[in-house]
């Protein structure tokens, strides 16, 4: 924009002030523009920073998945463990004298009673971690969602405001034309 070069006519603008206008609107063209690529530089690396936070979360999701399945595992061989120990005592008090007999499978019974529901207990609250871990997840997805439509509005608003600048220093430069380039100042 500043190697623009004009023909001189005996009747038009003066050259030095056409000029210097030129090179003010140059200037400020170029502060825009620099003002412009700071705001899209500050935004990309917020947006950056909002795509790690979103992929901890993911993360952090599947840990809790995987460690929901652990404990899940956990309490069914807890309870296969303790339905098998159940199931020896059974065994061998079915050996042993009629008293003790008894009182074994009494035992027993209540063994494998209290190992349910401690297996059950274990994997409620598994499963109650987890479902309150995967709320927050989405809670704190919805809020980066949130964060992000915020930092999209503001670089709208930007532009908008870049589109709508003051028309009255606008100047527009026509193509070549067989006589030569032409200015025409155009005030709104």
């Amino acid at each position: 924009m500043s190697e623009i070069d004009f023909g001189i006519r005996v009747r038009g603008y003066d050259k030095e002030e056409v000029d210097a206008y030129i090179s003010k609107l140059h200037l400020e063209y170029a502060e825009v523009c620099a003002h412009l690529q700071e705001k899209i530089t500050k935004l990309e690396e917020s947006l950056e920073q909002q795509e790690e936070v979103a992929k901890a979360f993911v993360r952090a999701e599947e840990i809790m998945r995987q460690t929901v399945e652990e404990e899940k595992e956990k309490a069914r061989k807890a309870a296969e463990e303790s339905k098998v120990l159940g199931e020896q005592i059974l065994a061998e008090a079915k050996n042993q004298e009629m008293q003790i007999l008894g009182a074994a499978r009494i035992k027993a019974d209540e063994m494998l009673t209290a190992a349910e529901e401690k297996a059950k207990s274990i994997s409620a609250v598994a499963v109650v971690e987890a479902e309150r871990a995967v709320q927050q997840m989405h809670q704190s997805r919805a809020e980066i969602r949130e964060k992000m439509q915020q930092v999209y509005s503001i670089a709208s608003m930007y532009l908008k405001e870049t589109e709508e600048a003051p028309k009255e220093k606008v100047i527009k430069i026509s193509e070549y034309q067989d006589n030569g380039i032409t200015i025409e100042s155009t005030s709104y």
